[in-house]
């Protein structure tokens, strides 16, 4: 069992989108050890009750990801442009003398 989820991720995770990659290092399946517990050690393997969902590769999805990506950067930008704002006009300790008008 352990050799079929090695080459599992091998074969699939290692030439997958860099975003799923985060997904799956952040949430459960940072290594193979981890996918096999998932599988419970092979109990659910060969039970004809599973569904096995297709791989499913659609330029839509690359689309998808580039689209989310650049949003996301979007919002990193301004989130610290909002901070930088908030820390210029609102600080304590920072001397407004050169902003006022």
């Amino acid at each position: 069992m352990r050799e079929i989820v090695e080459d599992f991720w091998r074969l699939h995770l290692y030439e997958t989108s860099p975003l799923f990659i985060t997904y799956a290092l952040e949430k459960a399946f940072n290594n193979p050890n981890r996918l096999l517990n998932t599988l419970n050690k092979g109990q659910y393997v060969g039970q004809p009750f599973l569904k096995i969902i297709p791989y499913h590769d659609s330029p839509s999805l690359k689309a998808e990801e580039l689209a989310f990506d650049s949003a996301l950067t979007a919002t990193r930008q301004a989130w610290q442009a909002a901070e930088i704002e908030d820390l210029l006009l609102n600080d304590f300790y920072l001397s407004r003398r050169g902003l006022q008008q």
